[in-house]
This record gives C-alpha cells, structure tokens and sequence, in this order.
C-alpha cells in the first residue's frame, strides 16, 4: 500500500488504493515436468536379475614428477659463518668510505694479519 502523505485528504488515499499498480507484471513460476509413470513392478514367479558384479576404476596413473629445478646461489663448500664483532666507528668508516664489499675487504684484512692463505680455503 501506498504511504499516504499527512496533508492528502481521505478521497485521494482511497484512489490511490484503488488506482493500478505499477510495475512489472507478475512472474508465472516455471513449469514442472509430470513425473514419470512407475515402472511396472517384477511378478514374483519371475526370477530377479542377478546383480552384475561391481566394476573396479582403473588406477590412478600419476604423471611422472620432474626434478625440481635447484634454484639460487650453488651452497658453498666453505661457508662463511655469521658472528657478531664489534669493531671501532673510525674502522667501519674506513672500510664503508672506499664503496661496496666493504665486509669483505675487512675480512681480506684479517686474513692477511692472521696469516691465513686465500686458496686454503
């Protein structure tokens, strides 16, 4: 029903009650297919069929799995280990002002004070 606005008088909200709706039509819902007639049922001096024996599915065949590829840096024979060292500011500074590998030329360094060959690796 339609809300009637408080200033309408009583003959105008009775047309709107009566007036058509708008809108669209309404739906007719879908039709249902008859269901079909009942088989007839199997007389009792008939014999009933023997039940076939079940079918087992055929294996799962899984595909065969490629090696997965190995990815990233090849795993050293001599890996470095991570410690902690705590060094002087003016050091570090030192080592960082001359660019990139800094940590690697502060170990260069060590190597060469503690005498320890390169190739010994």
């Amino acid at each position: 029903m339609h809300r009637p606005d408080p200033f309408m008088l009583d003959e105008d909200i009775a047309e709107l009650d009566e007036a058509p709706k708008k809108g669209p039509p309404p739906v007719a819902p879908p039709r249902q297919p008859e269901p079909e007639p009942q088989a007839a049922v199997a007389s009792p001096r008939q014999p009933e069929p023997e039940p076939q024996a079940a079918v087992a599915p055929p294996p799962v065949v899984k595909p065969k799995e490629a090696p997965k590829a190995k990815r990233g840096r090849p795993k050293s024979a001599n890996p470095k280990r991570q410690i902690t060292l705590r060094l002087d500011a003016e050091i570090i500074d030192h080592f960082k002002a001359q660019g990139r590998g800094w940590q690697t030329r502060i170990n260069d360094a060590l190597r060469d004070v503690a005498g320890v060959n390169r190739s010994a690796k």
